[in-house]
């Protein structure tokens, strides 16, 4: 009985049939138009960003992969991976970055860069970050 009650709405899209008009400035902008303009640019710089260096998708920052796809490899150009080295030695395991070409696909010769250990890449980083700071 429900179904016969519903009622059922259709959208005729205006094709050309009545008279269609744009209208600017008919109430105020959730952004300026200067920082509009600024986020179009970042955008931009970004996708460029994404085809020098190959990847495929830029997300969100977590705070497991902080350095997601920002690192970028001195030798081959590639991008760093975070990559957790397990073993039943549960002192022996471990979370390092290496560059994602660093092994041999279909006859290519693979990266010899090293891996960076990943508290090293947090220690380095926050010590860049505090000389930075200090400078200003």
């Amino acid at each position: 009985m429900e179904a016969l009650t519903q009622r059922i709405s259709f959208h005729i899209e205006n094709k050309g049939e009545v008279a269609q008009y744009y209208v600017e400035e008919s109430h105020p902008p959730i952004i300026d138009r200067d920082t509009w303009k600024a986020v179009q640019l970042e955008r931009e710089r970004r996708k460029a960003f994404m085809e020098k260096y190959n990847i495929q998708k830029m997300d969100y920052i977590t705070n497991d992969n902080t350095f997601m796809d920002r690192i970028i490899c001195g030798c081959c150009g590639g991008v760093y991976g975070r990559k957790i080295w397990n073993s039943n030695d549960e002192r022996l395991k471990r979370t390092v970055w290496q560059c994602n070409n660093k092994y041999a696909v279909k006859g290519r010769k693979g990266c010899d860069n090293r891996h960076i250990d990943d508290e090293v890449l947090y220690m380095r980083y926050l010590f860049l970050s505090l000389m930075r700071l200090a400078k200003i």
